[in-house]
């Protein structure tokens, strides 16, 4: 009998526990919701690389013991094929070249002498009048009269060669990066006076790996993001043949237009454009990582249930979906964090409203 009393009394008191905890677990929590989103936005592949010259000239002394006499530009200045960048002293290579031009001159004369002889002696010839002999001896005269003048005509091409070299010429239009000559200087054969990038041109050289390098193709559009925060546009020149070793990544190389602030040496991200594609969009805030995974809480009536998703690339405050959601599905957004699967929801406009309620119901 006491057995008996001791079980109805501990039923008792279990009983208006249980019925206090009921109410409590099945309390909707207050959330913000929002439907996804079907749009047809830019498909991309972003990563970085670096700015560098599309080519580099480099100017150098082509000519040696002569000093640099005056210098016409300086770093930064744009410049056009063929302008004047620098001059060396030419008083040396000039009276060279003076020489050659006299030599060359006495050479033709003696040619022109042999030649002259060499005719009147076929003529003679041709009359019986000297012996094979004395024919033989003026046509040599002739050939060494030739080899002479040909001899001096490559010495005085050489020597105004030397002259022209004096005269330090811009290879192409570009611009000046580095000057290393100096008043005075005698720098030696081949030394480099001047640095060079040609037609202004700049490329971005976008670092990718091999899934994402068989994306792209040749004439693609980029939309490159500078360190200044400005923007910069080009189009998709080339790409490399081959991944490098270390880092298992290709090179895209892309022309950047001209106009941006863009500077060879700059570290630039970018997006390579690969085309449109409708896609599924929820709020950013509405996924959540949970045991490692991606998750969303989609409404289904006054419920939620836990959904694995699997996401793509963020537009502003938006993830695009690529699998779990369809068009039609609602999304938990404000609140989301203190949900688990099955919770009973109360749906409010005011997000302020909703993390509030949310933090109360936590407590």
């Amino acid at each position: 009998m006491k057995k008996s009393l001791s079980m109805l009394l501990a039923f008792c008191l279990a009983t208006p526990v249980a019925q206090a905890a009921s109410p409590a677990k099945s309390t909707p929590r207050a959330v913000t919701i929002s439907r996804t989103s079907s749009e047809t936005l830019p498909r991309f592949i972003e990563t970085q690389g670096l700015i560098t010259p599309w080519q580099e000239a480099i100017v150098s002394a082509r000519i040696t013991g002569a000093a640099i006499t005056d210098l016409h530009v300086a770093v930064g200045e744009q410049v056009k094929r063929g302008q004047l960048l620098a001059n060396f002293d030419e008083r040396g290579v000039r009276a060279e070249f003076d020489k050659a031009s006299a030599q060359e001159a006495q050479a033709r004369t003696s040619f022109q002498q042999a030649e002259a002889d060499l005719r009147r002696m076929r003529e003679l010839k041709a009359q019986g009048a000297i012996s094979a002999q004395n024919m033989a001896h003026t046509e040599a005269q002739f050939a060494i009269a030739q080899a002479q003048l040909q001899s001096a005509n490559a010495s005085t091409r050489t020597a105004k060669i030397r002259l022209d070299d004096t005269r330090i010429l811009a290879p192409d239009d570009g611009v000046i990066t580095a000057r290393n000559a100096m008043l005075g200087q005698v720098p030696p054969l081949g030394a480099e006076l001047f640095r060079m990038i040609r037609q202004q041109r700049l490329e971005w050289r976008a670092e990718l790996t091999a899934s994402q390098m068989n994306q792209i193709k040749v004439g693609m559009s980029v939309q490159l993001r500078l360190t200044d925060g400005s923007a910069a546009q080009g189009n998709v020149r080339q790409l490399g043949a081959a991944l490098d070793n270390p880092n298992r990544l290709g090179i895209a190389y892309i022309d950047i237009a001209k106009g941006s602030q863009a500077k060879a040496g700059m570290v630039a991200s970018g997006r390579l454009i690969l085309g449109q594609d409708a896609a599924i969009l929820v709020p950013a805030a509405s996924v959540l990582l949970r045991d490692g995974r991606s998750v969303v809480f989609r409404v289904d009536g006054d419920k939620v249930t836990q959904v694995s998703v699997t996401s793509g690339q963020r537009y502003q405050d938006k993830i695009e979906i690529l699998k779990g959601l369809n068009s039609k599905d609602s999304v938990v957004v404000e609140g989301a964090g203190f949900l688990i699967d099955g919770d009973r929801i109360q749906v409010v406009n005011d997000a302020a409203q909703a993390n509030n309620a949310s933090a109360a119901v936590k407590k």
